[in-house]
Order: structure tokens, then C-alpha cells, then sequence
């Protein structure tokens, strides 16, 4: 019988031999690499390409009745898995964990070894904001997996619907190590106690996913499905107000303005059509985003868009700015055209008492001097308090 090692060995040699120049790294993962290994063990073998370079050396193949796979991860993919931007949970254990068996260069190491300390940084107590920010990215697409489940136990799709719900685990408990700031060695299915461990995490977390996972009662799946993801939700919440970080205005205003010129002209043409629909998609569209990006200022910085409005618009309610929801609601066009024409007036004057640049040129020059330095350069002074239209 083979070992698994002359295995690598001989990919090793290959990548020598013929790629010598394009291959970074080669490396393997896994319970070989954690000495955890069994007779049914495959091996985790992987290769960073040159940047911008597609090199094939994908292969996959049973021996002895092992399976192996050397596949490519590429510098862009491993870097999102550092940064905590691709199943938390998880995936950074094929770089932390990692056993490199070749290295094309020095600089090739110093930058494989910076990834792994990109991991263990976004575990400090002082990039909890990051992580926080990192869970909430990851908590997005938790809806998608939820609707597929219940669309799976309606029709009694028992294998849908433990699929859909094992997406779902992965993805909420990506949520619960980012907030915990943990990795797992191991994945959830192979060992459960880092699971366990979690200090904040839903009660009931453990019993959840066993119903997700093998329950054969539908009702039963989807109660626990959707119980797992609100509670998770309110323990993203929970953390993200613990969170006092924020952004200065002029982080997260500069060069928004001429956003809110579109949203206003396209507010305009909807009410000049007296097309409704249209008028409360760009009205909604100012209106949140104004307040979102006011909370990220005043508030905190990890509000995004996967909050909803009620976390975030409290901020802008204090203002007593026009409110485009309840124009929308009198379905008077012309009242909300004013609305909206008052409402942009009052974010021009604000941005411009607090120093924001709005990046509105009266030359050419103008633009093409901010076009090439992507500095504001004005030629002459003028106050930005003109109207709106």
C-alpha cells in the first residue's frame, strides 16, 4: 500500500519539474496535518498559483481505496479566508493548520505566514468591531437557506430540506465564531465540542442542529431552522450594540453627494409620470441610506444594510428631516416631489456645515482637475448653500 506522503511527494516533484515558477506554495490540511489522521482519512493537499497565473494542476483520484484531491487556492481566495470573509467557522484552519511542503521563494512564505496572522489578529479582543462586521456579511445569505428549507419541508422534501438546513448550520455557525472570535480545527460534523464552547451562542444550539440534521419531522426541522437563525440574529444585535467604534462623517459621506442628485432627479421623473412604484423605490433607497450611513457616524460603524431600519434610523428621526415613507403614503405627487426636494436640501446643508465635500464643479476644469488627482479643486469660492435644483 502507498502512503499518502509519496503521494505528496510525487505532486511536489511534478510542480518542481514543471511549474517551478508559477506555483507558490504547496501545503496540506486536515487530520494529517493535525496527527488525527485514520485508515479512511483522504488527503488535503493543496497549491497557491502565481498570481493572475490559472495553473491546472487540479487532480482528483482513489488509491487503495483512499481518496485524494490536489486542488488550487488561489492568494485573492486565501486572503478572504483570513480576513474572515468566507466560512469562518472553518476555512482558516486550511492556512492556521497548514503543513507547507514547498515554497517557491522566501516572499512567498513571509506572505503565506502573514495570512496566518491575519487569522489569529482578527481574534484579539481589539478587532471584535472587525469580526462583528465580518459576522453580520456572512448572516446574509442565512434567509436564502431558511426560504429554501421551508419550501423543501412543504412539499415533504426531507433530503432538500436537511441539505438546505445543514447550508444554514454552516453558515449561522460562521456567525457564532466570528462574534466568539474562535476557529475549529476540525468541521462541526467531525467534532461538536468547539460548538459546544462557544460562550455566546443560542441556548439550544446544540439540540437545534440535531433536529436540522435528523429529525424526520418536517414541522419539527423548520420550527428549529427558524428558531436558529432569530436567536443567532439577536446575538449578532446583542454584540453589535456592545460595539461604540464609529466612522467620521466625512469617511463615510465623501463623494456620496452626487448620489443623492440621481435619487432626487429619479424622484422627479416618478412623480412627473405619476408612477408611484417607482417614486417609492428611490425615495426608500435616499431615505435609508442617508440614515444608515448617519448611524455608521454617530452610532456605529458595523450598522450595514442587514440591519432594518428600526436599528438604524433612529439617528436620522432626531434630525426632524422630511419623512419620504409618510410622503409616499399621501400618494400626492406633488407633495412628494416637495418632500424629497426638502429632504436633499437638508443633507446638502448638513454636509457642508460639517466640512464633507459635495464634489458639485461649475467647470470643466473643475472635473478634470478631480478627475485626475481625485481632490475637490474649486476655482474660485462659493458658498454650497445654493438650492438643490
Amino acid at each position: 500500500m502507498s502512503s499518502v506522503f509519496d503521494l505528496a511527494n510525487a505532486f511536489v516533484t511534478y510542480v518542481k519539474q514543471a511549474f517551478a515558477q508559477n506555483v507558490a506554495i504547496v501545503a496540506y490540511y486536515g487530520s494529517y496535518a493535525t496527527g488525527t489522521a485514520s485508515d479512511r482519512s483522504d488527503l488535503d493537499l493543496y497549491y497557491i498559483p502565481d498570481d493572475g497565473k490559472a495553473v491546472d494542476l487540479y487532480r482528483s483520484f482513489v488509491l487503495d481505496g483512499r481518496p485524494f484531491e490536489f486542488w488550487p487556492v488561489t492568494w485573492t481566495f486565501a486572503e478572504k479566508i483570513a480576513s474572515g470573509k468566507h466560512h469562518w467557522a472553518v476555512a482558516p484552519s486550511i492556512l492556521a493548520n497548514a503543513r507547507v511542503l514547498y515554497t517557491r521563494s522566501a516572499e512567498d512564505l513571509a506572505r503565506f505566514e502573514g495570512l496566518r496572522e491575519e487569522i489569529t489578529s482578527l481574534q484579539k479582543p481589539e478587532n471584535k468591531d472587525r469580526a462583528v462586521v465580518c459576522a453580520w456579511d456572512a448572516f446574509k445569505i442565512a434567509p436564502f437557506y431558511l426560504e429554501s428549507l421551508r419550501l423543501s419541508c412543504a412539499c415533504q422534501d426531507m433530503v432538500g430540506a436537511r441539505e438546505k438546513g445543514s447550508q444554514l448550520v454552516y453558515v449561522l455557525l460562521d456567525c457564532l465564531a466570528l462574534v466568539n472570535q474562535r476557529t475549529f480545527t476540525r468541521d462541526w460534523t467531525s467534532d461538536i465540542e468547539p460548538v459546544r464552547n462557544l460562550t455566546q451562542k443560542p441556548d439550544r444550539t446544540l439540540e437545534m442542529i440535531e433536529t436540522i440534521m435528523i429529525s424526520a419531522d418536517a414541522v419539527q426541522i423548520e420550527y428549529a431552522a427558524e428558531s436558529f437563525l432569530r436567536e443567532t440574529r439577536e446575538i449578532l444585535m446583542a454584540v453589535q450594540r456592545e460595539c461604540q467604534t464609529v466612522s467620521t462623517l466625512q469617511e463615510v459621506f465623501e463623494g456620496y453627494y452626487p448620489a443623492i442628485q440621481e435619487y432626487v432627479g429619479k424622484i422627479l421623473s416618478a412623480c412627473e409620470q405619476q408612477n408611484l412604484i417607482k417614486a417609492s423605490y428611490w425615495s426608500m433607497k435616499m431615505q435609508s441610506e442617508v440614515a444608515l450611513m448617519l448611524a455608521q457616524s454617530f452610532r456605529n460603524k458595523s450598522l450595514s444594510a442587514m440591519n432594518i431600519y428600526n436599528e438604524y434610523g433612529g439617528y436620522l428621526a432626531s434630525l426632524d428631516w422630511p419623512d419620504l415613507g409618510q410622503a409616499l403614503e399621501s400618494r400626492d405627487f406633488g407633495y412628494i416631489t416637495e418632500q424629497a426636494l426638502s429632504f436633499a436640501q437638508q443633507v446638502k446643508e448638513y454636509l457642508t456645515a460639517n466640512a464633507v465635500s459635495l464634489n458639485i464643479f461649475e467647470s470643466l476644469e473643475e472635473a478634470q482637475a478631480y478627475i485626475s488627482t481625485g481632490n475637490p479643486v474649486f476655482s474660485h469660492e462659493r458658498s454650497d448653500n445654493s438650492q438643490l435644483i
